[in-house]
């Protein structure tokens, strides 16, 4: 079974990343303001860039975000910048969880918490569609092995 970024994720991502954008952007301003003019040609650029990345990286990193399950281990990538490639075995897997924040309900997102001998993985923003089937599948795996 393959799973995914759900398609309104990068509208979650958006979301998220706007709200500390504008605070950076209003300290920026707020310094360039106090010290005058010494600050003003980083407080422009600096907003620029912050709106560059609020466009480019949400869409990116969740067109990045893919994976499937084939009933013995979870393999998935994920990543805008650096790709972080999971292998998770289900002889490994100890606990799986979904939650969700009000935001990611409101756009039909989940997120799957993978804990495994070793450590946890998340996969954020999961079509909600697909984490339900995804989650069925791992406890139909689970009582397989049991």
């Amino acid at each position: 079974m393959e799973f995914g970024a759900g398609g309104r994720a990068a509208w979650v991502l958006t979301l998220w990343l706007l709200p500390p954008a504008f605070l950076l952007m209003a300290a920026a301003g707020s310094l360039a303001a106090f010290f005058g003019p010494a600050l003003w040609w980083a407080a422009g650029p600096a907003g620029g860039i912050l709106c560059l990345l609020i466009v480019w990286y949400p869409p990116r990193y969740t067109s990045s975000l893919h994976g499937y399950f084939d009933g013995g281990a979870i393999r998935a990538v994920k990543g805008a910048w650096w790709k972080k490639e999971l292998f998770i075995p289900m002889n490994a897997l100890r606990t799986f969880e979904f939650w969700d924040s009000p935001l990611q309900k409101a756009f039909g997102c989940r997120t799957l918490v993978i804990r495994f001998a070793g450590g946890s993985a998340l996969l954020p923003l999961l079509d909600a569609g697909q984490a339900a089937r995804l989650s069925e599948q791992l406890q139909r795996a689970e009582e397989d092995e049991a």
